[in-house]
């Protein structure tokens, strides 16, 4: 397998499976932001889980605060697009009126393509019903 299709073969998995990316960004940056925090806010004198996770990390543990932070961002920006994308892709494909969804075909198909695979069908499926080239 050369480097396009490797590349092609990463773009669609994330394509496929964005909102589970998304919230495993969240999820893993806020554990990381956590952790890292209440380690570096640890006494050294306490006897507590964070001094372990301080004492495992050492030096570490300033980045592993910058890591998780840069994950959540981006977990929390891929999963705000894609929830945001999906409303408005919703309230235009829901539109009962066949003049209204041909007016907006072009909005309804980039949505779509910007989405998931899931919501490509949809489309095609309405196509099909009401006979839209």
């Amino acid at each position: 397998m050369n480097l396009d299709q490797t590349f092609y073969k990463l773009r669609e998995i994330l394509h496929q499976y964005r909102i589970e990316i998304g919230v495993f960004f969240v999820i893993f940056g806020s554990v990381l932001v956590f952790l890292s925090g209440f380690g570096i806010l640890a006494e050294d004198g306490s006897d507590s889980i964070f001094i372990s996770i301080k004492d495992l990390l050492g030096g570490w543990i300033y980045w592993m605060i910058v890591i998780g932070t840069i994950m959540l961002l981006l977990g929390l920006f891929y999963l705000f697009d894609f929830i945001s994308k999906r409303r408005e892709f919703y309230k235009l494909f829901e539109e009962e009126s066949k003049s209204k969804f041909i007016k907006n075909q072009d909005r309804i198909e980039e949505l779509a393509w910007r989405l998931n695979p899931k919501f490509e069908k949809m489309v095609i499926e309405k196509k099909a019903k009401w006979r839209i080239k």
